[in-house]
Order: C-alpha cells, then sequence, then structure tokens
C-alpha cells in the first residue's frame, strides 16, 4: 500500500516538474530512464511542512526558508503548500558543493557574456515606444510593461513586489536542452533556453526593476548550475527559476560555507528610473 501511495504522489507531481540546467547529465525530477518506482523514491513524502493548528510552516535545518515564508504567509495560497513539500524534499535531498578553480568556468563566462548583452536590450526596450519596438522585442516590451504595473501597485521592494514580479517573468519561459545561449528576449518568449539562460533573464530583470539579487554558480554531484541570490532588507535566501518554474519558493543556502553571491560590475549594470507621482 504505501508503495502505491508513494507511486501515485509521483504522478500527482509530475506536472510539477521543475526544468533543470542543461549541463546537468541527470535531473532529480527529469531522468526519462526513471522508472515509476524510482521517480517515487525521488518524491519519497517529506515530513509535512506547514502545521495547520499553528498555521505556520515548521523550521528545519536545510530545505525550504521557512523563516522568510513564516513572515510572508499573507502573499501565500494554502492551496499551493503542497508545492512546498515538494520542494522541501527536492533540496534535502540534493547534494550541492561549490565549483572547483576552473570547473564550470567557461559556462559561466558565457552567463555573465549573456547577462551583460541582457542589461543593454532590457535599456533598449524599455526607452522605445512601443510603435517603435521591433517585432522579436515585443514579448519584452508586453513583460517589462507589466512589472511596470506591480511596482506601480507596491511601490518598495518588499516580498509581495518580488513574487510578483518573479512569477510574473516566468509565466512565458519554457525551458529547453536543445535550444540554448538565447538572448533574453527568446527566453521569456518560451523558445527554450537552460539554467544560465533563465538566470541571465531573471538577474538582469530583478535587478533592473532595483532588488538586490545575485548568481551563485556550484554544483550538484558532477553536474554544474547556477542560481539566484535574493537580499531582502535584513532576509536573505535562495531561488532557482530553472528548477522550480514559476513558482517563487526560497530555500536556504545550499553551499553553507560560501555565502557571497555574485552579480555584475556596476558598469554592466543597468537599472530603471521610476517616474515620481
Amino acid at each position: 500500500m504505501k508503495k502505491i501511495k508513494n507511486t501515485l504522489f509521483a504522478l500527482a507531481m509530475a506536472p510539477l516538474i521543475f526544468y533543470g540546467c542543461g549541463e546537468q547529465k541527470y535531473s532529480q525530477i527529469e531522468t526519462s530512464e526513471n522508472t515509476i518506482e524510482e521517480k517515487a523514491e525521488i518524491f519519497e513524502p517529506h515530513p509535512e511542512v506547514y502545521d495547520s493548528l499553528q498555521n505556520k510552516f515548521m523550521e528545519r535545518p536545510g530545505g525550504i526558508e521557512e523563516k522568510i515564508i513564516n513572515k510572508n504567509l499573507t502573499h501565500l495560497n494554502k492551496k499551493e503548500f503542497w508545492k512546498y513539500k515538494v520542494v522541501d524534499s527536492v533540496e534535502t535531498y540534493s547534494n550541492f558543493r561549490n565549483l572547483g578553480e576552473l570547473e564550470g568556468a567557461i559556462s559561466l563566462l558565457e552567463t555573465v557574456t549573456m547577462m551583460k548583452s541582457n542589461f543593454q536590450i532590457l535599456k533598449y526596450v524599455d526607452e522605445k515606444d512601443e510603435k517603435d519596438v521591433k517585432k522579436d522585442y515585443l514579448p519584452l516590451k508586453n513583460l517589462m510593461n507589466r512589472l511596470d504595473s506591480i511596482y506601480d501597485k507596491n511601490r518598495n521592494f518588499s516580498y509581495k513586489t518580488l513574487k510578483e514580479m518573479y512569477e510574473e517573468i516566468g509565466k512565458g519561459m519554457n525551458p529547453s536542452y536543445e535550444k540554448t545561449d538565447l538572448p533574453i528576449q527568446d527566453v521569456i518568449s518560451g523558445k527554450g533556453g537552460v539554467c544560465r539562460d533563465v538566470i541571465s533573464a531573471y538577474y538582469p530583470l530583478l535587478t533592473y526593476y532595483g532588488f538586490n539579487v545575485g548568481f551563485r554558480p556550484g554544483a550538484t554531484d558532477s553536474t554544474a548550475h547556477i542560481w539566484l541570490y535574493v537580499n531582502l532588507g535584513e532576509n536573505e535566501f535562495w531561488l532557482d527559476p530553472s528548477w522550480y518554474g514559476r513558482n517563487m519558493i526560497p530555500f536556504e543556502n545550499r553551499v553553507k560555507e560560501d555565502p557571497i553571491f555574485n552579480s555584475l560590475k556596476e558598469k554592466s549594470v543597468t537599472r530603471k528610473n521610476f517616474k515620481k507621482n
């Protein structure tokens, strides 16, 4: 009975499968050669993360960042708490480490180069009227208009604003191992991309709108990966849009001995000038 229950749990999680990184030789959730039994083992239910009687997430080392989540419960949908349980399980059972001195250096260089180019594209698109924007850039212009609207409704760099912007950015994405090294306008339009492409879209966009974010290269087992670091006032946490798609679920530091995050030099960064009321 337990095995059947676990198998059903795995199948129920299938629609939530979070795209991994193109550099990965496997994915804890997406490996095609995994049998149903193996997937069930991957999704072996972790102890419940939410205490409905106390109306808070139970704080445990590793996995999701419960302190941040508990501070912002009013911004969360209780019907989606099952996603936090899945993310907690994946994070708890994933093994992350620092990259070696030269490990992943080429990939990181490519990522930084893409980010610099994407900042220039953002500035160009934002300064153009919609009628003057080239067709390929229209989806990006429309996204930026929606992000402007989110900011205008809540003019501060709060968890709520970050969550809404983060999830809006990911709505049109459709990562693919077949199509990589894409510019930001192609990534947000759903034309593909792997983790470095996805991060090279999220980092410039969130930074452009004033959030203090960074990126962190690392490795899971023998495979390079990259994710986001967020500093939100007194709160620091990690996000991984290429693993967890459109769901902004903060989790604890994957590489605890090195909490420093990377960002581009100021000369390569562009930030939006908001008009005052």
